[in-house]
Order: C-alpha cells, then sequence, then structure tokens
C-alpha cells in the first residue's frame, strides 16, 4: 500500500468511547459487476461519504478506513458483510487501519488531541501504540505480515520520509540508496519481500521491490514516466498498483511476470487506484464515480 499525502496523512476528528469501539452494521446487497476475467464487488461503509478499503487477509477480511458525514475518519473491518468501526481510544483526531493479517492483528495509525500521528497494533480491540524514535513528525504503518512484521513510513524532523520494518519491538530504518528525498515502504509479503517507492534528487518518483537486498523498479508501460505505485506483492510475485496515464488518469494495474494488465473498475468513471493482491488473488482498491464519490472495491478473479 502506497502512503498518499493527500488520502493519508491528513487525519479529522474522530469521536467514540472505548466500549463503542467496534460497532457491527449488516452490509446491504453489494453492487457487483464483471469485467475480463474476475467480478468487482463495491465496498461502501453504511453512512460513509467515502470508503477507503486497503487490504483483505487471505481469510477474506477486509480492512481500511472511511470518512464519516461530519468529515472524520475510522478505520473499519468488513467480514463477509458485516462492518466493525475500529478507533484508536487514543485517536481523537482519527484512526485509519493500513493492515491485517491471517490471526486478525490489526495495524494502522491514528492522529492524538495534539496532531501527532502515531502506529498501533490492535489485538482483538487491545490497542498498542508503536512509534519509530525516528519518526519525530508522524509513524504511519502501511502493512503486517503473517510474521507479524510491521513496515510503514515515519517522517524525520525535517519532514524526509524513511521507510522502517517493525519486528519484535525494534525499528530498523529502511532507504533505498537511490532515494535521496525519501523512502517509503508500503507492503511485506509473508515471505518478507517489501514494495514501495522512493523519491530521486531530481524528485522523480521511483516505485520497487525489494528482494534478497536487490532493488528492481516497477514501471507499468501504459503508465506517463514517474507514474507508476505499486500497492502489494502477493507470495507469488503478483504485483498490483496504480498507475497515472498521460492525461493524469488513475488505472490499476496487475503485473504477473512483467506482463502488465490494466485492471479498472467499470463504476470508476474518474479513476481506478488499486491498494493490495492478498495470496489467493483478491485485489482491493477504491474508485472515483461520475459524481466524484469514492468507493472501495473488491476484485475476484476467475478460478
Amino acid at each position: 500500500m502506497l502512503l498518499r499525502t493527500s488520502r493519508k496523512t491528513v487525519l479529522v476528528a474522530a469521536t467514540g468511547a472505548v466500549a463503542a469501539l467496534l460497532t457491527a452494521t449488516t452490509l446491504p446487497a453489494a453492487a457487483a459487476s464483471t469485467n475480463g476475467d474476475g467480478r468487482f464487488t463495491t465496498i461502501d461503509v453504511p453512512g460513509a461519504t467515502a470508503t477507503y478499503p486497503t487490504v483483505a487477509n487471505d481469510r477474506g477480511v477486509v480492512v481500511g478506513y472511511y470518512i464519516d458525514s461530519s468529515d472524520n475518519t475510522h478505520g473499519f473491518s468488513d467480514i463477509d458483510g458485516l462492518f466493525n468501526t475500529i478507533n484508536d481510544p487514543a485517536g481523537s483526531e482519527g484512526t485509519s487501519v493500513s493492515g491485517i493479517n491471517d490471526a486478525g492483528v490489526v495495524t494502522g495509525y491514528y492522529t492524538d488531541s495534539n496532531g501527532n500521528t502515531n502506529g498501533f497494533i490492535d489485538r482483538s480491540g487491545v490497542f498498542t501504540t508503536i512509534d519509530d524514535p525516528a519518526g519525530i513528525e508522524g509513524t504511519f504503518p502501511t502493512a503486517i505480515n503473517n510474521a507479524g512484521v510491521i513496515v510503514g513510513v515515519e517522517f524525520d524532523a525535517s519532514g524526509k520520509p524513511h521507510g522502517f520494518i517493525y519486528r519484535s519491538g525494534t525499528f530498523t530504518q529502511f532507504d533505498a540508496p537511490s532515494g535521496v528525498k525519501g523512502t517509503q515502504l508500503g507492503f511485506i509479503s509473508d515471505l518478507g519481500v517489501l514494495t514501495g517507492t522512493y523519491t530521486e534528487a531530481n524528485d522523480d518518483v521511483v516505485s520497487f521491490v525489494y528482494q534478497d537486498g536487490r532493488f528492481t523498479t516497477v514501471n507499468d508501460p501504459d503508465a506517463a514516466p514517474y507514474s507508476t505505485y505499486i500497492g502489494a506483492i502477493n507470495d507469488l510475485g503478483v504485483i498490483d498498483g496504480t498507475y497515472a496515464d498521460a492525461s493524469g488518469a488513475s488505472h490499476g494495474f496487475v503485473d504477473t511476470d512483467g506482463v502488465f494488465t490494466t485492471l479498472d473498475d467499470p463504476a470508476g468513471v474518474d479513476g481506478t487506484m488499486v491498494e493490495s493482491i492478498n495470496n489467493v488473488g483478491a485485489i482491493i482498491g477504491s474508485y472515483i464515480d461520475s459524481d466524484g464519490n469514492i468507493h472501495g472495491f473488491e476484485f475476484i478473479p476467475e478460478a
């Protein structure tokens, strides 16, 4: 998952007492459509003005965040159409959920009453704050794998982003050698493969996969230069993400062994953004409809 400043680093007021951190709502019949070799299903949190799912674990649990009618940001989980709101009790100014593993451990970040952004781990409703000591300007976890390893982005005192790996209570900074102006980690697979972006000295943003000490850049051939953004990689090595074309329109993509396929939700007249892919091939993202409203989706490929 790519940390996008416009969507994910600006959190607004969230409400809710500790006793009401998990409130369930049953999903109305979801809109669905077929497209090529699979099926899109729309994900809308009831009452939300915008829904941003971020990932589905291999058990099919979807998590993400949504904006309510008061412009507050909340995390959510979606289990077979049953929605639960997830608010870190310290996140008085907003909670976003970015990852979940197959054990149901959730990670994300919240903004407190002082405007500070902190990471968290949620184990069955028990929240633990995790803050990278180097993240003076904020800690943003973006993914968690089945080994419990978390990756994300921290911003230092100058506002420069650095990737981090959080393992067994210890933060390790991760910077791409060419990332003169910053590195962001967006995903870690169960095999420990990393994806992210780095920004070069000339402000070009480069997407990469990091495995066995080697950086491999990823560029969709239909993308404008430096406009490919990886969402995730699964254990089969299938990559997905988002690219902007020459006109600036956003499209999803799937990269299978270097063969790129565009993936656009049919309802996404004004753009499709792909966030993640799990080990059973389910793809999670969001789209913008003709009225400018943002909806989530899940794409299930044909067997």
